[in-house]
């Protein structure tokens, strides 16, 4: 109850001192510490009556203001203390968000502005690791269909080259039993036309030999 009455009667202090920049609240008080020597002194010569109560008076204000000055500030850089370990931690949602217009609130502005874009750039990073991720599966599936590709294409140039060459030995096989036929033909047209000579015999018919039939069967076939 104490802490909160003493609280309350900082809050004058502690708003007037908000209006002013932390430099003039140095000064004000630097000042106010200067002159109160003097202003006793002075008053001790002149009012010696006077001479106590103006130097605890102001005492009193020193006293009220430095209190007023840490108060206005000791809470708010607690605050962005702990904002600044929760975002070193990995916390990049936490903000500071202190009120008011004066070096501390800019400095909480200042670290609430980082926070978002510490935040966003990860949220890309994160985003571009998803889709170089994707682009990499897709692209190991695709390796994997074209070595496919690249077996079937093998394997058909394989039987390809089997038909080619059984062909080429179909064709060779055609050629040489042609051949045999051949000379078989030219070899029975030899023995069915001798040399004209005198003879009373009938003319001998000429039979295809065994081999020729069978040399005529592949040539046909």
């Amino acid at each position: 109850c104490v802490a909160y009455s003493f609280v309350v009667l900082l809050q004058p202090g502690v708003r007037l001192l908000r209006r002013l920049p932390f430099a003039a609240r140095v000064a004000l008080l630097t000042v106010l510490a200067v002159l109160a020597s003097p202003l006793v002194l002075l008053l001790q010569a002149w009012a010696p009556g006077w001479a106590w109560t103006a130097a605890l008076a102001l005492a009193a204000l020193l006293a009220y203001l430095g209190a007023a000055l840490w108060a206005g500030m000791a809470p708010g850089l607690a605050h962005l203390g702990r904002a600044l370990q929760s975002a070193a931690q990995g916390d990049l949602g936490t903000q500071a968000g202190l009120p008011g217009a004066d070096e501390l609130a800019r400095l909480g502005g200042g670290f609430d502005a980082m926070v978002r874009t510490l935040s966003s750039m990860v949220a890309d990073v994160r985003s571009n690791a998803a889709l170089v991720a994707q682009e990499g599966r897709k692209l190991s599936l695709d390796n994997d269909e074209m070595a496919q590709r690249t077996e079937q294409q093998a394997a058909s140039l394989e039987q390809t080259a089997a038909s080619v060459e059984q062909l080429a030995a179909t064709v060779q096989s055609t050629a040489q039993a042609a051949s045999v036929a051949d000379r078989e033909a030219v070899q029975m047209q030899r023995q069915c036309s001798p040399a004209p000579r005198p003879c009373s015999r009938p003319p001998i018919r000429c039979r295809p030999s065994r081999a020729t039939h069978a040399a005529w069967a592949r040539s046909s076939a």
